[in-house]
């Protein structure tokens, strides 16, 4: 028996504008798929929900240290991608190690290799936050943060001198950014 633990505000707060996020691009999708006109009004309306959840996310960062003292100054790191991390991690003491953030959020290694879901397995970390590790680790690459993107470089060049394709690389090196990233973050 695990006793319910009540999401935190911030956790709230970032669902709530996923929630919108992704109902303002099913809406646009419809609209622009339709061609109809008529929707536009409800477009420009979740577009504004959706900019006042994300005043809402600012807000309510400004009441964690881990954004004011650091986040907020790592190039990349925006208030979504900072309210993400603090949404999904919640309190981080509660991961004792490292690698148990990792696994958390699916950037583990078993065998040797880097999890994947398995066909008729239930994965074991929270997908939608390996998902957010994974586009920080791009976002870092398309920003050039100083530090993260000479990681990045340094990195996929030595997965290119073992013979990997270009996509793995790129992919891998993605992955081990976001791992360090995670790392300095914990």
């Amino acid at each position: 028996f695990r006793p319910f633990r009540q999401p935190s505000p911030m956790a709230n707060i970032y669902s709530l504008f996923k929630d919108m996020q992704q109902m303002r691009i099913s809406m646009g999708n419809r609209t622009w798929a339709s061609d109809d006109t008529a929707m536009e009004p409800i477009n420009d309306k979740m577009e504004e929900l959706e900019t006042e959840a994300k005043k809402i996310v600012n807000r309510e960062l400004k009441k964690h240290d881990i954004w004011t003292l650091w986040l907020r100054d790592v190039k990349g790191i925006g208030p979504i991608f900072a309210g993400g991390l603090i949404a999904m991690t919640g309190e981080i003491s509660r991961f004792n190690h490292i690698s148990a953030l990792w696994a958390y959020c699916g950037l583990a290694v078993k065998e040797g290799k880097a999890q994947k879901r398995a066909k008729g397995q239930a994965c074991n970390w929270n997908t939608e936050f390996k998902t957010l590790a994974y586009l920080i680790g791009a976002q870092f690459v398309k920003g050039r943060a100083p530090v993260y993107r000479g990681l990045y470089d340094s990195k996929k060049e030595k997965y290119l001198a073992k013979g990997w394709t270009r996509l793995h690389a790129h992919n891998a090196a993605i992955r081990f950014t976001a791992k360090i990233f995670l790392s300095h973050y914990w």
